[in-house]
């Protein structure tokens, strides 16, 4: 990327910031603050906790012996929000999303840290048979459809 001229004409030297990448730089954080993207859960049913549960996280292992030092990678493993556990994907373990629920958890303030007084009251869908749930607004942790009936 081509960095601009300061006022005498001259390219500056070392690692300052120009005037417009600090510019770019707040607009981003601004836009990230203001217009907030959902997270992304992926449902997948658990083998411990026994139904469809959130997995937000994945983990991979790498090993490596002294007599072939050569990396191996197994593939990454979906693991569970609520056991902690990680098992590989198999083919139909992803339940559809059928069920939309109304959020009860509690907002995150914008600019200070901790969870504000206003409820959070966002709609979004998850699998039916669903014990636990993440809202990807604020992300706290609630009942599924199974317990709230």
């Amino acid at each position: 990327m081509r960095r601009s001229r300061n006022s005498r004409g001259h390219e500056p030297e070392g690692p300052e910031m120009t005037v417009r990448e600090f510019v770019s730089g707040l607009a981003f954080i601004a836009r990230d603050v203001w217009r907030p993207t959902p997270r992304s859960d992926l449902y997948l049913d658990c083998d411990v906790c026994g139904g469809a549960t959130p997995h937000s996280s994945y983990r991979q292992i790498i090993s490596a012996t002294k007599e072939n030092p050569t990396l191996v990678a197994a593939l990454p493993e979906p693991v569970c929000v609520v056991c902690r556990n990680a098992h590989p994907r198999v083919l139909g373990d992803e339940p559809p999303c059928d069920t939309a629920i109304v959020c009860t958890g509690q907002r995150r303030r914008r600019w200070r840290s901790g969870r504000s007084g206003r409820p959070c009251r966002a709609q979004f869908t998850v699998p039916a048979s669903a014990p636990t749930v993440i809202c990807p607004w604020c992300s706290t942790q609630q009942d599924g459809p199974t317990k709230r009936r």
